[in-house]
Parts: structure tokens; sequence; C-alpha cells
């Protein structure tokens, strides 16, 4: 049914949320500190970790819940260099994707818009979506200097076959409900971008977690 999802966040779910950021998303060397792009947003656990570290953070939530979450956290911690939107990401803007939760735990960030048997294709909530190219465009962007992705599998089709020649750093969680679409788009991102660092996230899941340097940054 259609609806606004909810989650039964634990307690401890934000000091879990910045645990997770500090262990997964890693900023390296020589990278330029303007624009961060924080995609998956979640209840903002990685602006609050990282905002002192860029001047800029644009981050994306689609989910009704973890946006409201994300809103507080930033007048809380007096976040004035971080801007949150709820929108989901996608191939093409303007889309209307159904996201849905997770059916081995109801904690938010483990929604999702792909298809797939591990999300109840029966409880949604109605999201709408922006493209890489509508970023750009819509924030007056020349360059992304650390794009970090989360979408539970939404990276597929927001990053495959897209201009990635203005990002200098793409810190991303390739999920494996995408099968065979996870090496493809790792192949994909590795023809411009080298890998510096890499590991399975913790948990059951053991998604690949991977920061991507662009190849002309080497020198930098």
């Amino acid at each position: 049914m259609k609806q606004i999802l909810h989650f039964d966040d634990s307690e401890n779910w934000m000091e879990i949320r910045i645990n997770d950021v500090k262990q997964s998303y890693y900023i390296p060397e020589g990278i330029n500190n303007d624009i961060c792009v924080d995609v998956g947003g979640n209840v903002g656990a990685f602006s609050m970790v990282h905002s002192k570290h860029f001047k800029r953070i644009i981050a994306f939530e689609p989910s009704t819940y973890s946006y409201g979450e994300y809103l507080k956290n930033i007048s809380k911690n007096r976040l004035s260099n971080v801007r949150v939107i709820q929108l989901a990401v996608a191939d093409l803007s303007n889309k209307t994707l159904h996201l849905k939760p997770w059916l081995f735990g109801n904690q938010s960030g483990n929604a999702s818009t792909i298809d797939s048997e591990q999300w109840d294709e029966g409880t949604y909530e109605e999201v709408q979506s922006t493209s890489l190219e509508d970023i750009f465009e819509k924030f007056n962007l020349s360059r992304i200097n650390y794009l970090k992705v989360d979408c539970e599998g939404g990276e597929y089709d927001f990053l495959m076959n897209k201009d990635l020649s203005k990002i200098d750093c793409i810190s991303i969680e390739i999920h494996h409900q995408l099968c065979e679409r996870v090496q493809e788009l790792v192949n994909y991102l590795q023809e411009r971008f080298d890998i510096v660092n890499s590991h399975l996230s913790g948990g059951p899941q053991k998604q690949l977690i991977a920061t991507f340097k662009n190849k002309l940054l080497r020198t930098g």
C-alpha cells in the first residue's frame, strides 16, 4: 500500500550511523574541499562528521521520515553549509519511484527504489527523482569534488553511462542486490577513476564500499 514510510530506529541509531560514516567513506588527499554531494543522506550523519571538511554539502534523501530527521540534525548542530533536498536519484529527473522498506529490519537507510525480493514490493512511499545532470545544472556546479553515494541499489541508474568527468572523487556503497550489474558499474567507474580504498561493510549484507579518485588527479 502507498504511504509515508516510518522506521523503528533504535535510540543509538545516530551513533551507529556516525560510526558507519567514519568507517566507510574515505576522503583521499588531493581533493578540493569546495563541493560535496551526499546521495542517500539518511538522517545526516555524513554531514555531521564532515561538514567542517567541505565548504558546501548538498544532500539528497527521498524518505519523508529521514528527510525530517536530517533537517532536525542540521538545525541542532548548526550546520549552516549543509542543504538537504527530498529527492531520490535516478537516470532521469521527475520520475515517480516507489521507495520500499527492507524486509529484514525496519531501519531508516534500508529503503530502496530498485526491484528486488529483499525489499517489500507491497509497501512503499512515492518519491520523485533527480538525475546527475540536473544536480549539476540546478545547483550551478562546475565540479563535484566529493560525491558520496549510498542509495540502496539506485547507484547503478544514477551513475552508469553518465558523464563523470567533472567529479573528482566518488565514495560509494555498491549493493550486491544489483547482481551482475555490480561489476559492470565498477568497470565503468574504473574507466575514469582509480580505486584508492575499498572494503566490505559490516553486518550480514557485506556490501562493497569503495572510493574512486579521478585519474586526472593522480599528481594532485
